[in-house]
């Protein structure tokens, strides 16, 4: 059910006579469509791809309640069970959060996909050997070392701070050893 119908069956029991407005069957629909109103646009960002499961943990702390997003009796109507509305500023929160750290996953898997298909070639040089394409390699360095200063001044550098200074660390001997190979 999307907005658009949400809302005609709002409009449509808001506009019952005053007398059927009062009977509890209408009073039970309206306050049933708004809390699917307000529990909706939640619903919409609790099912991003960026929420982990260290996401859905803080989700259910602050909810008082275990949520298991992959379990079997995981369903809409528990989920309006949780009374999300009720929570709704701190659950935008960790999902504004987990969509930041997100960012951060992405750039990282990116770097190391990079570094995963990125070869140190070769070639004869006089009576040596050189580095093929250090350009590109240098580039592709500065780059990567640029992105993880970067992450380093978000609010969220804490969650990775291994991965970024594992990877910041192993970026800087890579660079160091390809300058010596160079100055010789």
């Amino acid at each position: 059910m999307d907005e658009e119908v949400e809302d005609d069956f709002l409009r449509k029991v808001l506009g019952y006579p005053k007398d059927v407005k009062q009977w509890e069957v209408v009073v039970n629909l309206k306050s049933q469509l708004e809390m699917f109103r307000q529990t909706l646009p939640l619903i919409k960002l609790l099912k991003d791809p960026f929420i982990r499961e260290r996401h859905w943990e803080k989700i259910s702390k602050q909810l008082g309640s275990n949520i298991d997003p992959q379990a079997e009796d995981f369903t809409l109507g528990s989920v309006f069970k949780l009374n999300l509305g009720q929570y709704a500023e701190s659950v935008r929160e960790i999902c504004e959060v987990a969509k930041e750290e997100y960012k951060i996953e992405s750039a990282l898997e990116k770097i190391e996909k990079k570094w995963e298909n990125l070869n140190l070639e070769m070639e004869p040089h006089k009576k040596t050997y050189k580095i093929k394409r250090a350009d590109e390699i240098f580039s592709v360095l500065e780059d990567h070392m640029a992105t993880l200063s970067n992450q380093k001044t978000t609010l969220f550098y804490e969650s990775f701070k291994s991965v970024i200074e594992k990877w910041e660390n192993a970026l800087t001997q890579v660079l160091e050893t390809i300058e010596l190979l160079l100055a010789v």
